[in-house]
């Protein structure tokens, strides 16, 4: 007997489960369902030799492109390795021509300075000399004058004297104009 098949009865539309008869050979039936069960396998067996095909293939990318990248890495880590080498070797190179020349510079700075300071000095010296000599000059001068024109001044000394008494002639102005201002008189 088979599995209960559900049929349709006529007239109505109502169903009901009927048992029909296998009237097959049952060896038949075990070597079909064999055969069956067979051809899938061989089926999933080829899908799967395929898919593992496909998976080997990836995975042996993966494994080539990982040697690659540690090939790159191991190159590049030399490679800046050197360059870091370089760089440092150029980098003190540089700190000991730089200090060469810095202890040069200085040296110079030094002797400039000192040679500048002499000159300075030499310099201090005869403007010290000269005034000096001048003052023993007026002093001679102003023993020599008489009395009477003491109160003479020097050409330059009066020309600032009259500037400074001009300047404050015009401050002492403005300061009356601006007062006058305020108080709303104008200009006096």
């Amino acid at each position: 007997m088979l599995p209960k098949k559900v049929r349709n009865l006529q007239g109505g539309g109502q169903k009901r489960l009927v048992f029909t008869q296998d009237l097959r050979d049952p060896t038949e039936i075990k070597n079909k369902n064999k055969n069956k069960k067979n051809k899938k396998k061989k089926k999933n067996e080829k899908k799967n030799k395929k898919k593992n095909k496909k998976k080997k293939k990836k995975k042996k990318k993966k494994k080539k492109k990982k040697k690659k990248k540690k090939k790159k890495n191991k190159k590049n880590k030399k490679k800046n390795k050197n360059k870091n080498k370089n760089k440092k070797n150029k980098k003190n190179k540089n700190k000991k021509k730089n200090k060469k020349k810095n202890k040069k510079k200085n040296k110079n700075k030094k002797k400039n300075k000192n040679k500048n300071n002499k000159k300075k000095k030499k310099k201090k010296k005869k403007k010290k000399k000269k005034k000096n000599n001048n003052n023993n000059n007026n002093n001679n001068n102003n023993n020599n004058n008489n009395e009477n024109n003491h109160h003479i001044f020097s050409e330059g000394r009066e020309k600032r004297m009259n500037a400074e008494k001009k300047r404050e002639r015009k401050f002492n102005r403005e300061k009356d104009n601006k007062r006058g201002k305020d108080r709303g008189m104008g200009k006096l």
